[in-house]
């Protein structure tokens, strides 16, 4: 009987090459001293949401470093017209 039963195995998780690179470059950044402060967002394989940040005396800047990302990732979504397209 035992012989029909069918082990499930978990499948493997992908692994993003580009978003260790990223998190790899930031840790030797910090690790030097140069990084003061860090902001992270991400999701996860299923969707879901993941944030965390480090405590600094630097609130202010870290939002503005924040927001000037959150733009560059919104410029880089949008395709915008080439002078030979029609708009």
């Amino acid at each position: 009987m035992s012989d029909k039963i069918a082990k499930l195995v978990p499948r493997a998780k992908a692994v993003n090459a580009d978003c260790v690179r990223e998190l790899e470059t930031a840790l030797a950044l910090a690790k030097a001293g140069e990084l003061q402060g860090v902001c992270i967002a991400g999701i996860y394989g299923d969707g879901r949401a993941f944030s965390t940040y480090s405590e600094t005396d630097r609130a202010i800047e870290m939002v503005g470093a924040m927001t000037i990302t959150l733009n560059r990732r919104i410029a880089s979504l949008h395709t915008y017209p080439t002078p030979t397209q029609e708009t």
